[in-house]
């Protein structure tokens, strides 16, 4: 929970910061420079796709729960994990 009241209070005051601050002096572009032309864009090519990798099984082997997956479960098992 304060995790996301550090977040809320670093957006409020980023938020006041940049609609109040301005710069002390302002520096226009030099009218006599000339500005450097971008690159032309290289040509995009369809990626290869991935060679297909031998799959594995996700679950470990052996014995395992089969209680359903609650609400309750699931938070037990959250607040037990701490």
């Amino acid at each position: 929970m304060t995790d996301i009241g550090g977040g809320i209070f670093s957006l409020g005051v980023t938020a006041v910061f940049s609609s109040t601050w301005q710069p002390k002096t302002i520096m226009p572009p030099d009218q006599n420079e000339t500005l450097p032309t971008p690159a032309a864009a290289p040509r995009w090519t369809p990626p290869t796709p991935p060679r297909p990798r031998p799959r594995k099984a996700m679950l470990a082997t052996g014995p395992t729960s089969q209680a359903p997956l609650t609400f309750g479960s699931v938070s037990l098992a959250w607040t037990r994990s701490r």
